[in-house]
């Protein structure tokens, strides 16, 4: 922990820090304050909406007549039933799924709290404030432990294989049309045994279910005591808190403070660096990696050549590590980019000849801020020479896209935009979907 947040705590108190949800408040819109969001059947549309919060909207094989609204709200100056003074609040309205034969449509406020093994083996206490458009209406709350994607093995030799999704015994509170806080404890459990895979994000789930079916409630993939039944009605969230212990405390919000935030400076979405060997011939073939060649076989030498700064490291790209994901999305800035000659085994004439004449430039590509156009050349012999690249890349902006307004498949037999059972992640490539029946493989519903 840095001086400045040891320093932070010590000046507000031992229990500072405690509330483990990012932008609890909903202070926090960067992409916009209101979403209009809808999904065709058998598709999961997850949609970004406050800062590091998204919906999850699937009709499964119901139907709908109106979109879901997820609106930024700002709270009645002097109001005393929602505690600390916030300012704002999240919105849902509209959007009812009229259930189908299957049961399984669902709609959810989420947020996933990074690393699995942070609440794994602890009752957890949460606390919200709620209200209903109308008396009564039902809200369930639940949490997932998801141990990411199935990949290769880690720089330890241990497999990559992520065990399947475990759903927490969920829970359901009862609304009023006013303001009022509610206290619920959950038992995380243990991830003794399990597997976590070396692809993809590792997370703890949290979901506030606005409407589940029959099915979905049910069944252990969800595990909710009953069904939610939402008629489109009004249902406002605010001031949100999740901590360790049995103790529900005071609701605390530096998490996402402007104070804290500046603190800690913008966020770096993705960084890439390594060596480029291999690339693609125009702008439109550099996102999927199948079309890469070796550079120095690209034709005409010395003209320009095209890389996504979301290249894996295999056997089709190029040998570059990379944390993160970068987006082209008008949330987060262009790359900040270095590139340089690399020398070794490529020229058999003198490396100080070889300095003399290397010319490296790469710019961003007009209107895709991942893709790359590379001039990278060797002018000796009276020729040009496509020659190997160094690069190092950064992308910053606020919190990274969790999906990308991706429509995601629901599992066997549904379909994307593409016409597979797969879903079109940020980079343009596939992520699986779990249907509740257990894939150490994809991603959960």
């Amino acid at each position: 922990m840095s001086s400045s947040a040891i320093n932070l705590k010590g000046a507000i108190g031992k229990d500072a820090l405690r509330n483990l949800i990012a932008n609890p408040a909903f202070d926090e819109w960067s992409r916009g304050l209101s979403f209009d969001i809808s999904a065709a059947q058998d598709t999961i549309n997850l949609t970004n909406g406050p800062d590091n919060w998204f919906i999850r909207y699937f009709p499964d094989d119901g139907t709908t007549t109106d979109n879901l609204i997820l609106e930024k709200k700002k709270h009645d100056i002097g109001q005393t039933l929602v505690e600390g003074n916030p300012v704002y609040y999240t919105r849902i309205r509209n959007g009812k799924i009229t259930t189908g034969t299957d049961g399984n449509e669902q709609i959810t406020l989420s947020q996933r709290i990074p690393n699995v093994r942070l609440l794994q083996d602890e009752t957890v206490s949460l606390s919200f404030y709620a209200r209903g458009g109308t008396s009564g209406m039902k809200l369930g709350v639940g949490f997932q432990q998801v141990f990411g994607i199935s990949g290769d093995p880690d720089e330890f030799g241990d497999a990559g294989n992520a065990s399947d999704p475990v759903t927490v015994q969920g829970q359901q509170v009862s609304l009023e049309t006013e303001w009022a806080r509610h206290r619920l404890r959950f038992n995380i459990p243990s991830i003794t045994g399990k597997s976590i895979g070396t692809s993809g994000s590792n997370y703890t789930e949290l979901n506030f279910f606005v409407q589940a079916g029959e099915t979905a409630a049910k069944t252990t993939f969800r595990n909710l005591p009953a069904a939610v039944a939402y008629a489109g009605d009004t249902l406002d969230v605010a001031n949100v808190q999740l901590e360790r212990g049995v103790d529900t405390s005071t609701f605390e919000n530096i998490q996402y403070s402007n104070t804290f935030a500046e603190m800690i400076g913008a966020q770096v979405t993705a960084i890439a660096a390594g060596q480029v060997t291999k690339a693609a011939p125009s702008a439109s073939d550099a996102l999927d990696i199948s079309t890469y060649a070796d550079i120095t076989t690209l034709s005409p030498q010395g003209n320009s050549f095209y890389i996504t700064l979301n290249d894996q490291n295999d056997s089709s790209g190029n040998n570059i590590l990379k944390f993160g994901q970068f987006y082209n999305a008008d949330i987060v800035t262009d790359p900040i980019y270095i590139v340089s000659p690399s020398l070794a085994g490529h020229r058999v004439a003198s490396p100080s000849q070889d300095i003399e004449s290397l010319d490296v430039f790469a710019t961003v590509v007009d209107g895709d801020k991942r893709v790359l156009e590379i001039t990278s050349f060797n002018e000796l012999d009276g020729g040009d020479q496509n020659i190997v690249l160094n690069i190092f890349a950064i992308q910053l902006g606020v919190a990274a896209n969790l999906f990308a307004g991706a429509i995601e498949s629901s599992g066997p037999g549904a379909s994307d935009s593409t016409g597979d059972d797969d879903v079109p992640g940020a980079d343009g490539s596939d992520i699986e979907i779990d249907d509740g029946k257990g894939c150490s493989t994809c991603e959960p519903l």
